[in-house]
């Protein structure tokens, strides 16, 4: 099992691969959650979050009594995967992307690392942006792209207006993604760059976003001003169809 993830996410992102390559087919029976214990040497809690987030994904439906059987192979989630600057416009804002440092080449850090799937101490596209909401800072980015989108792309980065696109031109368009929403304080340089006080509040979203074939290729971090930006979910119950 891959080291530096969770249990759950090692087992998890191994059966969703097994679900969207076909190995494991729509209608088929997982194995039971004692025989993933066993398979995986790990313990029944994450063998359950980890059947709880595939079933989230609409990939399995979960009987109790049966067990977990193959329900799609395609992805759902309660938002589609865009960008958060289409996600803006579309809206009805004006969105400006301002590039607050140049896109470079650094040593990544080890989460990055991981989360990208590179050696402890790898180099990863480095890009540090803003987004002006109707004139105003709304946004601040910290991204990290995985050095196989291509060599001597700096300026390009620095250049385009949607990452998305620019990731798809190079036949790295995300297809899917996974993130982590949470409010917290704004360091003073932080603040400085939104016009606001040190101490702030804002929500943050932590994206890391995949391929089709399920390559890593993106881990951002989203600083938004809590006072001009706010996420809508659709939620649902499985088991209601």
């Amino acid at each position: 099992m891959r080291t530096g993830s969770p249990l759950y996410a090692t087992l998890r992102d191994d059966l969703q691969r097994q679900i969207t390559s076909g190995r494991l087919v729509v209608g088929s029976w997982l194995p039971s959650e004692a025989e993933l214990q066993r398979q995986y040497g790990i313990s029944q809690s994450p063998v359950r979050r980890a059947l709880r987030d595939l079933e989230q994904l609409g990939l399995i439906s979960r009987h109790q009594g049966r067990g977990s059987v193959v329900r799609s192979r395609e992805l759902s989630a309660a938002n589609r995967m865009i960008g958060l600057g289409t996600e803006l416009r579309e809206r009805g804002h004006v969105v400006e992307t301002v590039s607050l440092e140049p896109a470079r080449l650094e040593t990544a850090p080890d989460h990055v690392c991981r989360e990208l799937e590179l050696a402890e101490g790898s180099v990863a596209y480095r890009l540090h942006r803003m987004f002006l909401v109707d004139g105003e800072p709304c946004v601040v980015f910290i991204h990290f792209l995985s050095p196989a989108i291509g060599e001597g792309l700096g300026d390009d980065l620095d250049r385009a207006s949607s990452l998305y696109q620019f990731l798809s031109s190079r036949g790295f368009g995300p297809t899917g993604a996974r993130e982590t929403i949470s409010a917290g304080a704004l360091t003073g340089a932080q603040a400085a760059e939104l016009d606001l006080a040190a101490g702030s509040v804002a929500l943050i979203r932590h994206r890391v976003a995949f391929t089709a074939d399920w390559t890593p290729v993106e881990s951002t971090t989203y600083w938004a001003r809590a006072d001009r930006y706010s996420m809508n979910l659709d939620i649902h119950d499985p088991s209601q169809g």
